[in-house]
């Protein structure tokens, strides 16, 4: 019933975007739709309706969005990097590339590219820690890995640091490299 009431006032706030006699007396409801929205994610079988209403009103309302920003942009990471099905990754993988339409303005393209950086370096972290063992020849925890430059931007997008064992490690990080790279490919698309 929830995911239904979603969808309508997804469908009604997309209106809004188009026809401008809506736009005056509806704009001032967004910011609370949006608020709401992030609310209700901890309920996980509206997960797929509020992620496909993020995506939908984003881009046309960007500006309402924009105080939720940052908030979203962390929420959607736990999403891509947590233990969600491939549909709720990729519907979170969009709606974290539709951020950087609600960057300040005259700052969407820094953010888009920020963020695509930030994506990749943190793949490269995982390859760097996945292989060092390979490359030094020795268990994980006793390597420095002083002798090769770091990546210039490896500050990544602050996803959890790995704290498995090794065996554990390569399962963990080949998941986060795949749903990493379903957020790259979106950016790319």
């Amino acid at each position: 019933m929830l995911e239904r009431v979603i969808a309508t006032l997804t469908t009604s706030f997309g209106l809004i975007y188009t026809h401008a006699a809506l736009s005056r007396d509806l704009n001032s409801l967004l910011p609370g739709f949006f608020s709401t929205l992030l609310n209700l994610t901890c309920q996980n079988a509206l997960l797929p309706a509020i992620l496909t209403a993020l995506h939908v009103l984003i881009p046309e309302h960007s500006s309402a969005f924009r105080p939720t920003l940052g908030a979203t942009g962390t929420l959607m990471l736990s999403f891509i990097d947590g233990p969600y099905s491939p549909e709720i990754k990729q519907l979170a993988a969009k709606v974290y590339v539709d951020l950087h339409h609600s960057a300040q303005k005259g700052g969407n393209t820094d953010h888009w590219r920020s963020c695509l950086l930030g994506v990749v370096a943190e793949v490269h972290m995982v390859l760097d820690r996945m292989f060092e063992v390979v490359e030094e020849g020795i268990f994980f925890s006793h390597s420095t890995n002083l002798d090769r430059p770091k990546l210039a931007m490896s500050k990544g997008v602050g996803l959890r640091p790995f704290e498995e064992e090794y065996s554990v490690l390569i399962v963990t990080g080949m998941d986060r490299i795949h749903s990493l790279v379903v957020v790259i490919r979106e950016f790319l698309m």
